[in-house]
C-alpha cells in the first residue's frame, strides 16, 4: 500500500486559511453548470485551482516537490480543489480514476473524522485522522472513504484540499 503522510504541510496555514475561506465553493449541480465535469460527489467544491487560483495551485505544487511527495510534477496532469463536507454529508467506499490522490486537512483537528483505507474485500486496513494541516497522499486505486463529517459551513466543517494526479 502506498500512503505518505506529511504533518504541517503549509508552513504558514494561519496566513493562508483566511484567503482559502474566500474561495467560492459549489454544490455538485452548480459545479456541473460551470464545468464540463460530469462526476458525482457530495458536499461542495471549488473550481480547479489551475483555472481559478493559480497562486494557491503553485504553492501546493511547489510544496509537493519540496517535501518529496512527488518527484516531478511535469509527469502528471494535476487537479486541485477545495472540498467541504458538513455533518449532513454521506460518504461511500470508492476508488478514484487517477494515479495518485492527496488530501490536505485544513480546519481544526477532529479526531472523530478522517479517511479510512480498505482492501478490495472491504476490510478497513488504515484510518488516518483529520489533523489540521496534515497531508496524506495515496495510490488513488485504493478503496477509501471519508468519515465523521462535521460542522455546518466552510469555517467549521471538514474542509480539505483534494489533489488528483494522473500520469501524462
Amino acid at each position: 500500500m502506498f500512503i505518505k503522510q506529511e504533518e504541517d504541510f503549509f508552513p504558514n496555514l494561519n496566513i493562508l486559511l483566511p484567503e482559502i475561506y474566500k474561495i467560492p465553493i459549489y454544490t455538485n449541480e452548480e459545479y456541473k453548470k460551470l464545468t464540463d465535469n460530469p462526476s458525482e460527489w457530495p458536499g461542495k467544491r471549488s473550481a480547479p485551482f489551475h483555472e481559478s487560483n493559480m497562486l494557491l495551485n503553485y504553492i501546493i505544487m511547489d510544496l509537493f516537490e519540496r517535501k518529496n511527495l512527488i518527484n516531478n510534477q511535469t509527469d502528471y496532469k494535476v487537479f486541485n480543489c477545495l472540498h467541504l463536507r458538513t455533518q449532513e454529508s454521506n460518504d461511500w467506499i470508492h476508488q478514484d480514476s487517477d494515479n495518485l490522490a492527496a488530501l490536505i486537512y485544513l480546519n481544526k483537528t477532529n479526531l472523530n473524522s478522517g479517511t479510512k483505507m480498505y482492501n478490495p474485500e472491504g476490510q478497513m486496513i488504515n484510518d488516518i485522522k483529520y489533523v489540521q494541516n496534515r497531508c496524506i497522499m495515496f495510490d488513488a486505486k485504493y478503496y477509501h472513504s471519508g468519515y465523521g463529517h462535521f460542522g455546518t459551513d466552510i469555517y467549521n466543517g471538514r474542509l480539505t484540499i483534494n489533489c488528483f494526479f494522473k500520469k501524462n
